[in-house]
C-alpha cells in the first residue's frame, strides 16, 4: 500500500517534500518537492485536523499552507514571531490541538 507523507526541513533552502512510502517494498519515491521561503525553513510542521491546511513554525515565523492534495500545496501566510531579539529563540512549534476545538496551538522559546 502506498502512503503519501509530507515532510519539512529545518535547513535553508525551506522545501516541503512529498514522498510515496510503499510499506510492502520498503521503498520511497519522490512526488514533488515544494520550495518555501528560505527565510523560513519548517522546523515544526502539522497538519489541522480536516487535512486542508499545513501550519509550520520557523526560528522566525509561523506560516500556513493549503492543501488540496499531497501534491499541491500552496503558502498562505506567515505571521513574524515576536518578542525581544535578545531572547534567541531556540525553537517554535506548532500542533493541532486533539481536544474540540481542535485549535492550533502555537509556541515559540
Amino acid at each position: 500500500m502506498l502512503h503519501h507523507l509530507i515532510i519539512g526541513t529545518w535547513t535553508p533552502p525551506g522545501n516541503i517534500y512529498t514522498v510515496a512510502f510503499d510499506d510492502e517494498t520498503l521503498s520511497l519515491t519522490l512526488l514533488k518537492k515544494t520550495a518555501i521561503s528560505h527565510h523560513e525553513p519548517i522546523s515544526w510542521m502539522t497538519f489541522d485536523h480536516a487535512k486542508k491546511n499545513i501550519y509550520g513554525a520557523s526560528m522566525k515565523s509561523f506560516s500556513s499552507y493549503n492543501v488540496a492534495n499531497s501534491t499541491d500545496i500552496i503558502h498562505h501566510a506567515s505571521h513574524p514571531i515576536g518578542g525581544d531579539r535578545a531572547c534567541h529563540p531556540h525553537s517554535a512549534q506548532s500542533y493541532a490541538l486533539v481536544s474540540p476545538p481542535s485549535s492550533l496551538r502555537l509556541e515559540s522559546g
